[in-house]
C-alpha cells in the first residue's frame, strides 16, 4: 500500500501581505520617478503658458491712459479699456460684464482688430472674439452715470470681467476662467478725454471717469 504525502503551504499571518506587490528593481523605480517628475513638469508648463487654461497674467489690464468720450447712444459715454494676451497662444473672449459703481452699463463690445479705437466708436463687433498671442483687444464700455460724485473702491472706480477660454479648438480638455480689468480712477493723467473744447478746463478739474462722464453729458 502506497502512502501519499501532501505539502501544506504556510499561510501568511497577515492576509494584507498578499495584496502588496513585491519590490520592483531599482531601475524600474528610477524610471517611474523620472516619468512622474516629467508629467508634473509638463502639467505645470501647460497650466502656466496657456495650453490647458488661459494665462494672460503678465499685463492684462488697462494701459496707462484710458480714453473716454461721448458714445453713439444718447445720455451715455464710452470708456475704452484694453486686454493684453501675454501668453504664447491665442485666447477666446466669450463675453464680458462690468461693475461700475454709480453708473449703469449699457453695452460692452470689442473693437475690430483691424482698426484702432475711436470715440464715438465707428465700428464694433460681437463676442466671441479671438485674441492672438502677444496682442491686444480693445473694448468699448458704454455707460450712463447715475451720480456724479467720486466713487473709489480698493482697486479703483470699477472693473470689467472677461470670460476666457483657450483659443481655437485644441482637441483636448481645457479649463476656462474669468479675468478682471481695472477701470482707472486715480487722476486725470490716466484719462485721455475727448470733450468739446470749451469743456477742457472743467474736465481737467475732475479726477475720474464717472465725473468726466457727467461733464461730457452736461450734468
Amino acid at each position: 500500500m502506497s502512502t501519499s504525502t501532501a505539502t501544506i503551504e504556510p499561510v501568511s499571518a497577515d492576509p494584507i501581505d498578499a495584496l502588496v506587490p513585491p519590490p520592483q528593481p531599482r531601475w524600474v523605480r528610477l524610471i517611474t520617478a523620472v516619468m512622474i517628475v516629467l508629467a508634473v513638469g509638463l502639467l505645470g508648463y501647460a497650466w502656466q503658458f496657456g495650453v490647458i487654461r488661459p494665462a494672460p497674467d503678465c499685463c492684462g489690464s488697462s494701459g496707462s491712459s484710458v480714453p473716454i468720450g461721448r458714445s453713439n447712444e444718447d445720455d451715455a459715454v464710452t470708456v475704452v479699456v484694453s486686454f493684453f494676451n501675454s501668453s504664447p497662444r491665442s485666447i477666446d473672449v466669450n463675453g464680458a460684464s462690468a461693475d461700475l459703481p454709480g453708473a449703469t452699463v449699457a453695452d460692452i463690445a470689442p473693437y475690430p482688430d483691424d482698426t484702432s479705437w475711436s470715440l464715438p466708436p465707428e465700428r464694433l463687433i460681437e463676442f466671441p472674439v479671438t485674441v492672438a498671442a502677444h496682442s491686444d483687444l480693445l473694448l468699448a464700455v458704454t455707460f450712463s452715470p447715475e451720480q456724479c460724485n467720486t466713487i473709489t473702491g480698493p482697486d479703483g472706480w470699477g472693473e470689467v470681467q472677461l470670460d476666457l477660454a483657450v483659443g481655437g479648438d485644441p482637441g483636448y480638455p481645457t479649463f476656462g476662467r474669468t479675468f478682471d480689468i481695472a477701470v482707472r480712477n486715480t487722476g486725470h493723467d490716466e484719462l485721455l478725454v475727448f470733450p468739446p473744447e470749451q469743456l477742457d478746463d472743467v474736465v481737467f478739474e475732475t479726477a475720474n471717469p464717472l465725473s468726466v462722464a457727467c461733464v461730457l453729458l452736461g450734468d
